[in-house]
């Protein structure tokens, strides 16, 4: 989830294409703490530009279609943010034992 926010501040997404696509995805039922993950899907549904009323009207495949939209959103912005994470490691390799790393990276101002 850190990924996907030190994505979002830095405005980097990581396209995913088909043969990298994992075959599952983890539910997020699963992902802690709940607070969080309730955030990560505020910003990806603004991010992916999916449009919250329309969906009471849409089918059920057209559903699909948009809330992929939101997931290939977290996807990309968590990509790009691993990327990002993996350059400043590869400068700095010392950084990986820093506890406070990505509460650095995500209070910077720009």
């Amino acid at each position: 989830m850190y990924a996907f926010f030190i994505g979002l501040k830095r405005a980097a997404r990581k396209a995913i294409y088909p043969e990298d696509r994992l075959k599952t995805f983890w539910e997020m039922e699963n992902w802690k703490p709940r607070d969080l993950v309730d955030c990560l899907l505020a910003c990806a549904i603004s991010e992916s530009n999916v449009d919250m009323n329309r969906l009471e009207v849409l089918g059920e495949a057209e559903m699909g279609e948009e809330l992929s939209k939101v997931r290939r959103t977290i996807e990309e912005y968590a990509n790009g943010g691993i990327v990002y994470l993996l350059g400043l490691f590869e400068k700095e390799p010392d950084l990986v034992e820093d506890e406070m790393l990505f509460i650095r990276l995500l209070s910077e101002q720009d």
